[in-house]
Order: structure tokens, then C-alpha cells, then sequence
């Protein structure tokens, strides 16, 4: 596969598209996933090419929920190759368990930004072929441009930093793209939600350790008082700047293009709210170095002048803290329904986020680690 990563782009789309088939030919499932039809896929191919659809496959994207994302490849009658992303994503707590407790519920945002953002925000968006509410608040399907011909997941410091350069135009297309409908669908990343994210993170924190006695889940617990009183909400979420955040602005979501012509592009916006901007950052700058961190960083102090850079390196490691409570107790929880085999990721995943909280903390308290 590194062959075709270094080949695509300079290979034609169709081209591209034939070789993947065939190098992804053992993960290939013939037919359909799960609720698309067809005729839905026959119609977009008649509008696309002029010529019916001959024959679909399609191969998994996700595997730690029971819905997710599918690549789905498609064949017309005269033999052109096409493939699309297919996402079939429920937000029930039968479904992801994690959700319970949760005062805010993904998937809304998402919807709202792929039916209604303007030209300036479709600009970081994959086309968007179909967008439907299956279940209101609860069920969503998409059937979406594949980019991987076109664009590159951020992998490498330098792609790190250029996706935090085009952070404060992204926000801005966010802030200034979105009729009012569309933002009342966005998440609230306000005083009431961190206040019950503490509660949250506790109870599946102790449910956690009870089940694997986790040494570094069980140290959080050990500062917790302090860190409730470092936490202070009200202190770090200043009105003035709050604004609309994509939620889950991390590499794996992030999309450089392979011609300096065509724009990044930016997925998964399920999590998508209005929160301190900081907080992208933080999901940008997981496990980054800190060369990689300091450069980031010089980007946002230049991006709001309004803070120092002391000021903002506190929202920072608050947002930091934060992030980190939520992705440990969230994974905890989950990961009580994961397969065998998937236990490894969820634990290493959860032992980087518990890492992140003590770090945060020990910056905002100036404690040593």
C-alpha cells in the first residue's frame, strides 16, 4: 500500500481507484452494507457518468461500533470504477454505550453542517452526495466523495502544523457559515457540561479501575480534589470566546491535499460545537512533540492577539485537561463492549489520555510531574 501512497497522486482517479480495488481485494466484502439501496447508488452513477450501475462492493472503515463508515466501490456498465464513503452512524446509547450519562449527544452537529454549510465551509467539506435523518437526534446516513486519491491523512510534524494554520480560517468559515438554524444543532461546550464531565469521569474512572486496578487511573483519583479545584469552569469560559469548534480536529480527520490547487479537508465533524477553540488544538496536538506543540502553539497566540501567550497557554492545557477527561472515561466505558480483540487499542488510547490529564494538571497547578 506505501506504493500506491506515493503513486496516487499521479495517477488519474479512475486509474487510482482500479489499483486500490485490487490491492484491497482480501478485504473486499461483495454487495451492500446495511441500509443503502441499490437504486440510490444507480441513480447518483446515471447522473455522474450516464451509465447504469453493474456491480458494488465495499470494505469496513470502522470496527469499534457496530455501525460506522464503509468505502464502497462501485462499477458501471461501461467499466468505470468509482468509489464512495458510505456512513451509517447511530448515536443511541444501545449503540455506544459511552453516551450514557453524557450531557451532550454527537451526530446533530454533523448533519447540521452537511445540509447547510455555506460555500466558504463546504470548501474543508467532502462533497456530500446524500444526507439523511434516519431517527432524529439518533441516526444519520451519508454517502460521501472518497478523498483518498486527492488528499493524505496529517501524519508528520510539518503536516501538524499546517493543519493549525488553517485552524483560525476554518473556525471562521464555522462562525460566519452556519444560519442560525444550523447552530442551534451544535454541541455546548459550556459551564453545565464541564461541571458534569466531572462527574462523568470519576464514576467510569473507579468502574475502570475496579475492573483492571489501572495504577495511572487510579493516581488521577489520587489528585482529584486538587483537580476539582484547579478545574474551575467558570474561570476558563470567558463569553467573549466561545465559538463554533469542530470537536475532533485530530490527524486522523484531517486531510492534506496532494496539489497545492485543492484546499484541506476536514471529516467526522459529529462533535462539532461551540467551546473555547483552544480545544481544537488539543485534539490537533495529541502525542505531538513539543518542537511540534511550540509551533502550533505560535500560530494561535498570532491568531488572537486579544490573549497573551501565557493566557492562552493556560486555556490551552485547561482545554488539555479536559479533553483528557473525556476520552479516558469515554474509552473506559466503551471499551466493557469492545471485542478481544480491539482491548489493546482502547487500553493504550485510555493510558494517553490519563497521561494528558497529569500534564494538564501539573501546568496549571506548577507542580512538578
Amino acid at each position: 500500500m506505501m506504493a500506491l501512497g506515493k503513486l496516487r497522486k499521479f495517477l488519474p482517479g479512475y486509474i487510482a481507484a482500479t489499483l486500490y480495488r485490487f490491492l484491497e481485494r482480501d478485504r473486499i466484502v461483495p454487495g451492500l452494507p446495511e441500509g443503502i439501496a441499490f437504486e440510490t447508488l444507480d441513480r447518483l452513477c446515471r447522473q455522474q457518468f450516464g451509465h447504469a450501475l453493474e456491480q458494488v462492493s465495499h470494505s469496513r472503515l470502522s470496527h469499534w461500533k457496530p455501525a460506522g463508515a464503509f468505502r464502497l466501490f462501485l462499477r458501471t456498465r461501461n467499466r468505470q470504477n468509482w468509489s464512495l464513503i458510505y456512513k451509517d452512524e447511530r448515536y443511541s446509547t444501545a449503540s455506544i454505550a459511552a453516551l450514557e450519562g453524557l450531557t451532550v449527544r454527537p451526530g446533530p452537529p454533523e448533519f447540521s453542517i452537511y445540509q447547510a454549510g455555506s460555500r466558504t465551509l463546504r470548501h474543508y467539506l467532502p462533497q456530500v452526495y446524500l444526507s439523511q435523518e434516519i431517527v432524529p437526534q439518533q441516526h444519520y446516513r451519508y454517502l460521501l466523495e472518497d478523498i483518498r486519491f486527492t488528499h493524505r491523512r496529517a501524519a508528520y510534524a510539518d503536516d501538524l502544523v499546517a493543519a493549525g494554520a488553517e485552524l483560525s480560517a476554518l473556525h471562521a468559515a464555522l462562525r460566519d457559515g452556519l444560519p442560525s438554524a444550523a447552530r442551534r444543532l451544535l454541541l455546548r461546550f459550556d459551564t453545565h457540561y464541564a461541571h458534569s464531565l466531572l462527574e462523568y469521569a470519576r464514576y467510569h474512572l473507579e468502574q475502570y479501575i475496579h475492573l483492571t486496578q489501572n495504577r495511572l487511573a487510579a493516581q488521577v483519583l489520587g489528585v482529584w480534589p486538587r483537580l476539582v479545584r484547579h478545574y474551575q469552569p467558570e474561570t476558563f469560559l470567558r463569553p467573549e470566546l466561545l465559538q463554533p469548534v469542530h470537536g475532533d480536529y485530530n490527524r486522523s480527520n484531517i486531510h492534506l491535499p496532494l496539489r497545492a490547487d485543492n484546499p484541506l479537508k476536514v471529516v467526522d465533524w459529529e462533535w462539532a460545537g461551540v467551546g473555547l477553540p483552544h480545544a481544537d488544538y488539543v485534539s490537533l496536538l495529541k502525542e505531538a512533540d513539543a518542537a511540534t506543540e511550540a509551533r502550533v502553539l505560535a500560530l494561535l497566540y498570532a491568531a488572537d492577539p486579544r490573549l497573551t501567550p501565557g493566557d492562552h497557554r493556560r486555556l490551552y492545557a485547561w482545554c488539555r485537561l479536559q479533553r483528557g477527561l473525556l476520552d479516558s472515561a469515554f474509552l473506559a466505558r466503551q471499551q466493557q463492549h469492545a471485542p478481544q480483540h480491539r482491548q489493546n487499542w482502547f487500553q493504550g488510547y485510555i493510558q494517553a489520555s490519563l497521561r494528558d490529564i497529569f500534564e494538564a494538571f501539573f501546568h496549571l497547578t506548577g507542580e512538578q510531574t
